[in-house]
């Protein structure tokens, strides 16, 4: 299994700075990255795997994800990968388009749903429930490494997660189990800051061949019994 690309972790300013620009509504930024980027491809939705589509509202449901993948929700992740792809390529070049049009004509969009999907339901979690979907994991570590720690380090850079006295357990505790607290535009400049299309598309697909390789478990996760709210997990 191949590695994911990931991005260093970036502070950014929500709203007001150049990412939170970027991440407008997709109308307006697809018409201004069509303006300055004249060759690139008109996002346009062929015909999508119907089995395909099933599979992935399966999976979606399955991880107590509240998304439909209506048409309307297909057109506007398209949008939404042209942005993201961008926002982390230092070249508009035309092989970035051309990944851009076989995303679109091999569907490759239902698994960048996905994958976005459940990068933005982990940046929900509070580090204990983080701690708990790790702990389920078969390589706990690679896990960890791929997707658990830039999270962390996207919350703490952002003030959403602020650990405090670290060293002092009830201290510690008390931000442990807190859950992050993101209006939907903050979640999704996040977790595009914080991930690279490709690493969002890679993860997708690898849930849709492989779905053991996110074990998910509701409610060890977020069914927290008193104990767990006592912080005597």
């Amino acid at each position: 299994m191949s590695t994911p690309m990931m991005s260093t972790p970036v502070s950014i300013s929500i709203p007001g700075n150049t990412l939170a620009q970027s991440s407008m509504p997709s109308s307006l930024r697809l018409a201004e990255f069509s303006e300055t980027c004249p060759n690139a491809p008109t996002p346009s939705l062929n015909l999508v795997d119907r089995e395909l589509k099933a599979l992935v509202q399966q999976y979606l449901q399955r991880f107590h994800i509240a998304t439909t993948i209506t048409p309307e929700v297909t057109q506007q992740y398209l949008r939404q990968f042209y942005i993201h792809v961008v926002q982390h390529s230092y070249l508009k070049s035309p092989s970035l388009f051309k990944r851009i049009d076989r995303l679109d004509h091999r569907n490759q969009v239902l698994a960048y749903i996905l994958g976005f999907e459940l990068v933005k339901m982990v940046f929900q979690m509070s580090w204990q429930q983080h701690e708990r979907l790790c702990d389920l994991q078969r390589s706990q570590e690679d896990f960890l490494v791929r997707y658990i720690r830039p999270i962390q380090e996207a919350h703490r850079l952002n003030h959403v997660v602020v650990p405090r006295d670290q060293d002092l357990f009830f201290a510690r505790r008390d931000y442990f189990v807190q859950r992050p607290k993101l209006r939907p535009h903050q979640l999704e400049i996040l977790a595009i800051a914080t991930f690279t299309a490709e690493t969002v598309l890679a993860l997708g697909f690898e849930v849709i061949r492989h779905p053991e390789s996110f074990r998910f478990d509701y409610g060890e996760i977020f069914e927290v019994k008193e104990m767990h709210s006592l912080g005597l997990s």
